[in-house]
């Protein structure tokens, strides 16, 4: 209740992504269910989103027809683009799902269904990215999607990873109507989705956190890092780097850090291009993140990529001894 502050709706934590969007499926089975051709995406899992909720569709009731597809769930649109026309002869007790991916017109069903007061139209986004309160100022457009502002403006429920930006354990988490969210916890499939109560528990503290002292969110404190910060972290580390007789160079790039895979939204970075004088990148790399403390690294060509972005200012003084730490190191020599 204190994570959600609002009473028009509630939260609930799942097991994952997949289980969210099963649930639903499965809760709303007297309904028809719509998803629009050209967000057809993969969940976190890798589960395409309408295999799932074909699955929730089945244990809700509704019967498969040959094609795959639940015999309540249909494809609108084209696989090309949202367009205008994507709402027409959508019933009124509809359930409809759209993907956020940070395009223009994503939110296929919003404009045509804020013009239909009759409507008993539900409707859902799924967020492969979220923030959980107002977004990030320093984000490049388009802004990253926050939960409560989809609420507002677009969704009845919002379904997202409780990890990622908000900051949590990889679960999945419902923003909704009370009387649907209910409606699962009550149903046969509740205890099957719900997450673990240490799950819950962990989450709504990271939650918590986020919402009181959003700084010590570890990803938060590294998203909201100022590029000014970064630079300068940046100029220090590669002058450091560049003095060590074992490192043959080391550059500095400026290129922004993408927040998820194939979506568009991404924020500035500095990235560290280290390349050893006898030391492989592979083999080194491998050894960096298998090492304990490990530290996560890109490899480009001959050289590792290493983000600022996602290195906490305060690792900077152990940043150095990891990278030149020979000790057990056998890399594959270059």
């Amino acid at each position: 209740r204190k994570c959600v502050a609002r009473t028009d709706v509630t939260l609930m934590i799942t097991s994952n992504v997949d289980a969210a969007c099963i649930s639903l499926a499965a809760a709303t089975a007297h309904r028809p269910l719509l998803i629009h051709r050209s967000q057809a995406v993969r969940l976190v899992s890798g589960t395409p989103l309408p295999d799932a909720l074909a699955l929730g569709a089945r244990m809700g009731g509704s019967v498969a027809t040959s094609g795959g597809i639940g015999e309540r769930i249909r494809e609108v649109g084209s696989v090309d683009e949202v367009t205008g026309e994507d709402m027409q002869s959508i019933p009124t007790d509809a359930v409809c799902v759209a993907v956020d991916r940070g395009g223009a017109g994503d939110i296929w069903y919003a404009r045509e269904t804020s013009k239909r007061p009759e409507a008993t139209v539900l409707r859902v986004v799924y967020l492969p990215v979220a923030t959980w309160g107002a977004a990030d100022p320093t984000a490049s457009t388009p802004t990253v999607p926050s939960v409560f502002e989809c609420l507002d403006q677009s969704a009845d429920v919002v379904i997202t990873s409780g990890g990622g930006l908000i900051g949590g354990p990889e679960c999945g988490l419902m923003i909704g109507p009370a009387a649907v969210l209910d409606s699962i916890r009550r149903s046969p499939l509740g205890p099957l989705v719900l997450a673990s109560a240490a799950t819950a528990a962990v989450m709504t503290a990271a939650l918590e956190t986020l919402i009181d002292v959003p700084d010590q969110v570890p990803v938060q404190a590294m998203w909201r890092t100022s590029s000014d910060n970064l630079r300068s972290r940046a100029e220090r580390l590669a002058t450091r780097l560049a003095a060590e007789e074992s490192i043959l160079s080391c550059q500095i790039l400026d290129r922004p850090t993408r927040l998820a895979e194939s979506l568009p939204w991404e924020v500035p970075s500095r990235q560290l291009r280290v390349v050893h004088r006898e030391w492989a990148a592979d083999g080194w790399a491998n050894q960096l993140a298998s090492d304990v403390p490990a530290l996560l690294v890109a490899v480009d060509g001959d050289a590792l990529l290493i983000d600022l972005r996602w290195v906490p200012p305060s690792d900077d003084v152990a940043l150095l001894p990891i990278l030149l730490r020979s000790g057990s190191m056998t890399p594959e020599v270059g």
